[in-house]
């Protein structure tokens, strides 16, 4: 499968800036949060084109790992809460992928 948003590479690093309550009300403790993040260089998917982005667990009860699977978004403005998502400042771009923690 060659997932669109990609372009035809094998993935992107970002840097995490920090984790949001994302206020899913059936979430409990940590699978509440989800991972506010920062794209080493712009995207463009489907005429939408940001630098920042969040990352959230797909799951009921999944929790934050050094890898996993997630739903990626990305995003024009830094995301530091979940009241500042809206369909104006961000696209969903993947819903099964993967990440991986590759140094602190």
């Amino acid at each position: 499968m060659e997932p669109p948003w990609l372009n035809g590479g094998d993935g992107y690093t970002a840097r995490v800036t920090g984790f949001f309550d994302n206020e899913i009300a059936k979430r409990k403790g940590d699978e509440r949060l989800s991972a506010s993040i920062e794209f080493d260089s712009e995207l463009e998917y489907k005429g939408f084109s940001g630098r920042y982005g969040f990352i959230l667990g797909r799951w009921e009860g999944q929790v934050w790992e050094s890898s996993g699977t997630v739903h990626v978004y990305i995003a024009s403005t830094p995301i530091v809460n979940a009241l500042e998502i809206s369909q104006d400042n961000n696209i969903s771009a993947e819903s099964h992928a993967h990440y991986e923690t590759i140094g602190t």
